[in-house]
C-alpha cells in the first residue's frame, strides 16, 4: 500500500494439514517440510449452521438451523416447500445415547425440548435448550410434518341412513335405534345449506295421541359417530335447525342449544326460523355426535292439528379436513438404528494462518464443495511509519476510523482474498475482527493482497508484520 516499500520478504514454507489435503504456504520449494498434525477447530459460538429438513425419508420440505452459546443450544425449523407446515418439533443435545433404545433407534419422546402446533405452523422460531455437561456438538432435531394439498375433506351432515333414537315424550330413553327418513321439510324452516331434513317418520305418519286427537310433545335423536386420524384442520361449525329445538352433544358435552328442550310450557315456538352454529371441538380418535331435537305439541285445539300439520325434522351440517402426519429429521449423519433417522454433527474446521508477509499465501488443494470461512485477528501495515493495524477487510490509518477502504487507494488492498478473489467481507467488525463468508467450489489458496490490478508487488509486503486466522468449514 505504500510507495516506500521496498524489501523482498523471505519466502517461507507453512504446511498444514485439512481434511487429510496438504495446504503449503511460501511458494515453491525442492523439499516441503513434514506436516504436522492440527487439532480440529469446532463450530464458533454464536454461528448459525443451517441443514436440510428430511420427511418421510426422502422428501426436503425445509430447514434447520442450530446455534449454541454457553448455556443453551438453540435450534430453529422452517417449512418452506409448497403447502406443508409442522405441528411439533422435540430436539435434544448430545451425547445421544441418552435418548437411544436397546436397538439403536432413537427415542424423541425423552428429548428435553418439545414444542406442539395447532394450528400447524412453517416457522418455530429459535428453541432453547440447556447445554449438557461434555456435549459434543452432536444435535437430533425431529419433526412431525403434514402436507395440506393432499388433505381429505369429511362431511358431517344429516341424510338417509342415519342412526335415529325416538319418538317418545321425554328425552331419557329413547327407543331405536331406528334409520333415518328424509324428506323436503316445511316452506317455513330455514334449510341448513348442504344438509337434508331428517325425522325416524314422515311428516304424515307423526304418532298423534289417540286420546286428545293432537300431535303431543315428542323428543328424536341423531347419533353419529366419526374417527379423526392425522393433522386436523379446517373444522367448520355445525350449523343446525330443528322445529322445534335442539340439543347438541360433541363426546358426551353439550355445545348448544335451540329453543325450549326442557318439558313444559313453551314460550317460543318459532325457533325453526333460524340456523344455530355450534362449536365443533374435534379430537383424536373417535367422536360422537348426538342431537337431541323436541317437537312441541299443540293442545287445547278444535280441531287438532293432524300429523301433517305438526311436522318435526332435523337439517345439520359440518366438514373437518385431515391430511397425514410424517416424521422428519435434521438432515445428517444416520442414527445407526433399524430406521432412517438421522442427528447432526456440527462440523470442525482447521485453522489455517496467513502471513502478512508471504505475497503467496498459503496454498492448497481443497476440492468442491460448500465451505464456511471464518476469517480473525489483525496485522500491522506500514511498521517503518508508526504501524497501522489491518483485519480482513478493513484498515485503520492514523487519527483515523476503521474503514473498508484506505484514503486514495482501492476498497481491496489489503483484504484477505480467497483464490485471488476479492471477498465482500461486509462491514467492519470491530471490535471483533470476526469475518464470516460462504465459499462455494474448490480453494487452492489464501493471501493477503498488497498490490495493484490483483497482482502482488512483493517489495511491498517489507513493511507487514503479523498474520490472520482463517478457519475453514466444510459444510455441503
Amino acid at each position: 500500500m505504500s510507495s516506500g516499500k521496498h524489501r523482498s520478504p523471505a519466502r517461507r514454507q507453512v504446511a498444514i494439514m485439512l481434511g487429510g489435503l496438504v495446504l503449503v504456504g511460501g511458494g515453491a520449494a525442492a523439499v516441503m517440510p513434514v506436516a504436522s498434525a492440527v487439532d480440529p477447530v469446532p463450530w464458533p459460538a454464536g454461528v448459525v449452521y443451517t441443514t436440510d429438513l428430511i420427511a418421510g425419508q426422502h422428501t426436503d420440505v425445509g430447514s434447520v438451523s442450530i446455534k449454541y452459546d454457553a448455556t443453551s443450544v438453540s435450534v430453529k425449523t422452517v417449512v418452506d416447500t409448497g403447502q406443508w407446515c409442522m405441528t411439533e418439533v422435540k430436539a435434544a443435545a448430545g451425547p445421544l445415547t441418552a435418548f437411544t433404545n436397546k436397538p439403536g433407534n432413537p427415542v424423541p419422546g425423552k428429548f428435553p425440548l418439545k414444542q406442539a402446533y395447532q394450528p400447524c405452523v412453517t416457522d418455530s422460531g429459535w428453541l432453547s435448550m440447556s447445554k449438557p455437561a461434555g456435549w459434543d456438538y452432536t444435535v437430533a432435531v425431529h419433526a412431525t410434518v403434514t402436507d395440506l394439498a393432499s388433505a381429505v375433506t369429511t362431511t358431517i351432515s344429516s341424510g338417509t341412513g342415519d342412526r335415529m333414537y325416538g319418538p317418545a315424550a321425554t328425552p331419557g330413553a329413547l327407543p331405536g335405534p331406528v334409520s333415518a327418513v328424509q324428506f323436503p321439510g316445511n316452506p317455513a324452516w330455514a334449510d341448513v345449506p348442504g344438509a337434508k331434513w331428517i325425522s325416524t317418520e314422515l311428516p304424515a305418519d307423526i304418532p298423534v295421541d289417540p286420546s286428545t286427537g293432537y300431535v303431543p310433545d315428542s323428543y328424536r335423536k341423531v347419533v353419529e359417530t366419526f374417527t379423526v386420524s392425522g393433522y386436523l384442520f379446517g373444522v367448520t361449525p355445525l350449523k343446525a335447525n330443528s322445529d322445534n329445538a335442539e340439543e347438541v352433544f360433541l363426546n358426551a358435552t353439550s355445545i348448544g342449544s335451540d329453543g325450549q328442550m326442557a318439558p313444559g310450557p313453551v314460550t317460543d315456538d318459532q325457533k325453526y326460523k333460524t340456523v344455530v352454529d355450534y362449536p365443533m371441538a374435534l379430537k383424536q380418535g373417535t367422536n360422537t355426535l348426538e342431537i337431541v331435537f323436541r317437537n312441541y305439541g299443540v293442545p287445547n285445539l278444535d280441531p287438532p292439528y293432524t300429523a301433517a300439520q305438526n311436522p318435526t325434522g332435523l337439517a345439520y351440517h359440518a366438514s373437518y379436513k385431515v391430511s397425514q402426519t410424517e416424521t422428519a429429521w435434521a438432515a445428517g449423519a444416520p442414527w445407526g438404528g433399524a430406521n432412517w433417522a438421522m442427528f447432526v454433527k456440527l462440523p470442525s474446521g482447521t485453522s489455517v494462518t496467513v502471513d502478512s508477509t508471504v505475497p503467496e499465501g498459503v496454498s492448497m488443494t481443497l476440492p468442491g464443495g460448500t465451505y464456511f470461512v471464518v476469517a480473525s485477528g489483525t496485522w500491522t501495515n506500514r511498521i517503518n511509519q508508526g504501524g497501522e493495524p489491518v483485519d480482513a477487510s478493513c484498515t485503520k490509518e492514523s487519527g483515523g476510523p476503521w474503514a473498508t477502504q484506505a484514503v486514495g487507494f482501492p476498497d481491496d488492498l489489503l483484504e484477505l482474498q480467497i483464490n485471488q478473489t476479492d471477498i465482500d467481507w461486509g462491514a467492519c467488525a470491530v471490535p471483533s475482527h470476526v469475518y464470516t463468508t460462504t465459499w462455494v467450489g474448490g480453494i487452492t489458496n489464501l493471501r493477503i493482497y498488497d498490490g495493484e490490478n490483483n497482482q502482488q508487488i512483493p517489495g511491498w509486503f517489507s513493511d507487514n508484520e503479523g498474520d490472520l486466522t482463517v478457519v475453514l468449514y466444510k459444510i455441503g
